[in-house]
């Protein structure tokens, strides 16, 4: 990985969606909150047009909206997807949010 690059983080794609490119640099795109997209056969048509690789076994595509969390340590970066529970109206942290997806990558030497 050129430069010790591990992640990159891109956004307005209005899609949670983590790609793993062949050069071991992992794609992520943020969710976008307000969007009230929660169906997978639109995150996965989202993925297609914008030209994502579904096909492969490592990306992992979901629907917004919701919230990323990046916790970032000496050894290591956690990011997890929290997703906006369907139907609620509370946005209160913890009461409306359900973890989706989440993964971790270990700091460059």
């Amino acid at each position: 990985m050129a430069n010790g690059v591990q992640i990159v983080f891109t956004g307005h794609d209005h899609t949670y969606i983590k790609e793993l490119h062949p050069d071991g640099i992992i794609y992520q795109t943020v969710p976008q909150p307000s969007h009230a997209n929660t169906n997978q056969n639109q995150a996965d048509r989202n993925a297609l047009n914008y030209g994502y690789d579904v096909g492969n076994p490592s990306t992992v595509v979901l629907p917004s909206s919701g919230l990323l969390y990046v916790e970032v340590s000496p050894t290591e970066a956690r990011v997890e997807y929290r997703k906006i529970v369907d139907g609620c109206a509370v946005v209160t942290p913890g009461d409306c949010y359900q973890s989706a997806d989440v993964y971790s990558v270990p700091a460059a030497p």
